[in-house]
């Protein structure tokens, strides 16, 4: 009998440990579970494939990370190393941003930093526009730093390439070039 009771007890402490992890399993957020499953059989984070999407405000785009309904905003490449992608933005809007690495599998955990030093990988990137612009963001695959370069063209041709990045007090300040397109860009004193 008393045997009896240690196995009833073993199997309520091993059902009660299954239970418990299956709640916490369903309360992880979403994109920490897809981290999880990412990974490999020996425990490394499967590497990311060369899809890069623009999440945002910007022509077309959604806020959603995921190819799936931003097949517009996905950068082309033609040599499997540089990608870039080009949007004619509207004058007197804001616009704001981010670029993303394989948002099927990592969602918004494989963020690429916009051109423009203070702001980490996945801070969105703002352009305010007061003139129409062409803007094109061009990023090299291999790069290590995960930058992603920004070319702005007026519509008469002349160019203007420059830092566009999350707005923060202490490191950004306005500049404006011949378009009358307001960039946040780094502030080097403050910087540094």
């Amino acid at each position: 009998m008393k045997r009896g009771n240690e196995t009833r007890k073993a199997k309520n402490r091993i059902l009660g440990l299954v239970l418990a992890l299956a709640m916490v399993v369903t309360l992880l957020p979403g994109s920490l579970l897809t981290g999880i499953l990412a990974r490999g059989e020996e425990g490394t984070t499967s590497e990311a494939k060369n899809v890069f999407v623009a999440v945002g405000t910007l022509p077309g785009a959604s806020w959603t990370a995921s190819t799936k309904g931003n097949e517009a905003n996905t950068f082309t490449t033609t040599d499997q190393k540089t990608y870039s992608i080009s949007y004619d933005l509207e004058a007197n809007k804001t616009y704001e941003f981010k670029v993303l690495q394989d948002p099927d599998t990592f969602e918004w955990n494989n963020p690429w930093s916009v051109q423009g030093g203070c702001q980490g990988p996945g801070q969105n990137a703002t352009i305010n526009v007061e003139k129409p612009v062409k803007l094109t963001l061009t990023l090299d695959a291999t790069d290590a730093e995960k930058k992603v370069q920004v070319k702005l063209q007026n519509t008469d041709g002349t160019e203007y390439t420059g830092s566009i990045s999350k707005k923060s007090q202490e490191c950004l300040h306005s500049s404006r070039n011949s378009s009358g397109s307001e960039l946040e860009s780094e502030d080097h004193r403050k910087c540094g």
